[in-house]
């Protein structure tokens, strides 16, 4: 994509998935408030936040609706193996239609950029600015790292590997917004307060992960061997 080459956002990707993230996480507070603030871009002139990521998509999508037109039969896309190939192909067979092909590659633009970076970086970060978890790893993967690279299953198996993920993660958790569940009919008590049927209920990932209550006073240092704990 040339971004690493030029140190810039060179097709507008970064830009439109910035947009489409920040609108998205109001949004879910506000759902019923999505189409009235669709309707009122439709009036202005002013581009949507969510307009950028759809005509990105839609710009990566059309070389391949072009190059099956091309082929005037499937073939093209039959031998494809990835997921877009794929969707292209269920499209032509009346599967799916050219709206719900967009949507399924936007989907996997929008979740795959965040959620990827917002894992490695922390991971990376909390291993490079505390010298002592890093040679603790390093320790490990001296002593179970058989070949290189490791599979998946391996690194299931590697103890402090799997307690450095979680304490990066803990510390810096993805979703900066509650993930709200709705109360069920009987109503629900938290915290000695009543919540009747039907209120969206709710705690932000990073207040609860750093609560000195659960993960003791040294809650906001980075302790990987607190995972390793039992008891």
């Amino acid at each position: 994509m040339g971004m690493m080459e030029s140190n810039s956002d060179t097709n507008g990707a970064c830009g439109a998935l910035d947009a489409m993230w920040h609108y998205a996480s109001m949004m879910a507070y506000i759902p019923h408030m999505h189409a009235w603030w669709l309707w009122l871009f439709s009036l202005l002139p002013i581009e949507a936040p969510i307009q950028g990521l759809t005509e990105y998509v839609e710009r990566q999508i059309m070389p391949y609706r072009i190059k099956a037109a091309e082929f005037g039969d499937d073939a093209s896309l039959k031998g494809g193996n990835n997921f877009l190939a794929k969707l292209l192909l269920m499209e032509k067979e009346g599967k799916v239609t050219s709206r719900e092909t967009q949507q399924a590659i936007g989907l996997n633009i929008g979740a795959g950029s965040h959620t990827t970076a917002n894992a490695l970086s922390p991971i990376l970060y909390y291993l490079y600015t505390n010298p002592r978890t890093l040679q603790c790893l390093r320790n490990e993967l001296d002593i179970c790292a058989k070949v290189d690279p490791l599979s998946f299953q391996q690194s299931q198996s590697m103890l402090y590997l799997q307690a450095v993920i979680k304490e990066a993660l803990r510390l810096h958790p993805g979703g900066g917004t509650q993930l709200t569940r709705v109360v069920p009919k009987v109503g629900l008590v938290i915290e000695g307060q009543f919540f009747p049927e039907g209120t969206e209920v709710g705690v932000n990932a990073w207040v609860l992960y750093h609560k000195k209550s659960i993960f003791g006073v040294d809650a906001s240092e980075v302790g990987p061997e607190r995972w390793l704990e039992t008891g």
